[in-house]
């Protein structure tokens, strides 16, 4: 935490001697302070995982997600128009969450003091086990985030405003599919190569299949927020763009980032994520520069985070030397068919098409689904 202090103070003065306006230098400012206190519940939910006590973690982001949920709920009763009292309920939950966090591991903090060298000598070590890990991570981050500097730098704040409405949604579906990749790693990490080659291969399959439902959800989803917040129509259409991220960079938290680490092939994580960055920052450029085309910017976004997905797949399967799942080709037809049924039919008959697509599908892959179910019943993760 020490460090972290010391880049807080060093952002911050940044910050302030910035010549950008005022509400930005808020939200810069803002963010600087989650960051400490992200990093300071995370660490613990960390340990928490590290533990066994994979619940204290997931209690933690219930109390964050809960208490900003709240307050919220409670601004938009108000009809608040001020971005600063949203910003405090964000920065509200997070401190919360660090609070519940502090007070379930409190025992930790009477353990006594590591002797400085010590602990210089194992947080070194710890760099150098997990750095390759944490720029991987990074890298998978800024693949989306350079499309967002991008749409601030070049479309303004408004555009901004409402992509990033879009994002969130997206990211609202991702919270739980990251919940269950954190379930899965400490499993997997005790369990045979036999049963990770099964196991992987069951969850890709059955990911295949299931995942596209949130496709069957859209329809229903944007029609009930269109009523609620009908200045942000176009949002929901960015937030149709967006949606097939969900499947995808689902699907690649949950099966391939999960097994990179459990196989510690974290380089070669690495070395994915650094390469699709690399092309979303190229994708990004030309969409912005030569053809000024925000719906392309999203588009690429899309297609370079598929294509990560579907290396990654590649990959880890020479690595546990299995065939290439025909299933794969599922959520590509669906994502292709659902982006042109809401481009190009109304809402009410683009949920149609999709529903009676998804059907034909588990239709089609009746035998694998029934022979996937088979198959994790019979399996035994040891605890």
């Amino acid at each position: 935490m020490a460090y972290q202090s010391i880049f807080v103070v060093i952002a911050s003065v940044m910050v302030w001697m910035s010549s950008a306006d005022s509400d930005r230098k808020l939200v810069l400012f803002s963010s600087v302070v989650v960051l400490l206190l992200l990093n300071a519940a995370t660490y613990l939910g960390y340990i928490f995982q590290a533990m066994n006590e994979t619940k204290l973690y997931s209690y933690s982001v219930i109390v964050d997600r809960f208490a900003f949920a709240v307050l919220v709920i409670i601004c938009v009763a108000f009809r608040v128009k001020d971005f600063r009292f949203y910003i405090g309920s964000f920065i509200i939950g997070k401190m919360l969450s660090l609070i519940y966090c502090v007070v379930k591991g409190w025992d930790f903090f009477h353990s006594g003091l590591v002797p400085f060298l010590d602990a210089v000598k194992e947080a070194l070590d710890d760099i150098r086990v997990g750095s390759k890990l944490m720029f991987a991570n990074v890298a998978g981050m800024l693949i989306l985030g350079v499309v967002r500097f991008a749409i601030d730098g070049h479309w303004g704040i408004v555009v901004f405003g409402k992509v990033s409405f879009a994002l969130s949604l997206a990211m609202f579906i991702m919270q739980f599919v990251m919940q269950v990749s954190m379930v899965l790693f400490p499993a997997l990490r005790r369990s045979s190569s036999q049963e990770q080659r099964r196991l992987y291969r069951a969850m890709s399959e059955i990911l295949d299949l299931v995942m596209p439902f949130v496709f069957v959800l859209y329809s229903p989803i944007v029609m009930i927020l269109d009523r609620w917040l009908p200045q942000y129509h176009q949002s929901f259409f960015y937030f149709a763009i967006l949606l097939p991220i969900c499947i995808f960079d689902g699907k690649m938290d949950i099966t391939c980032t999960t097994f990179f680490k459990v196989l510690r092939r974290e380089r070669l994580l690495l070395a994915i994520n650094v390469s699709i960055l690399l092309l979303s920052i190229l994708l990004t450029w030309i969409q912005v520069s030569l053809f000024d085309s925000l719906i392309g910017v999203l588009l690429s976004a899309v297609a370079v985070l598929i294509l990560r997905s579907i290396a990654s797949e590649i990959i880890l399967n020479r690595e546990m030397n299995l065939s290439f799942p025909i299933t794969i080709v599922v959520p590509i037809a669906l994502s292709v068919l659902f982006v042109l049924s809401v481009v190009l039919l109304p809402t009410i008959w683009a949920l149609v098409a999709n529903c009676f697509a998804y059907v034909v599908v588990l239709a089609a892959f009746r035998k694998q689904l029934q022979g996937i179910g088979k198959q994790i019943s019979r399996m035994r993760v040891h605890e």
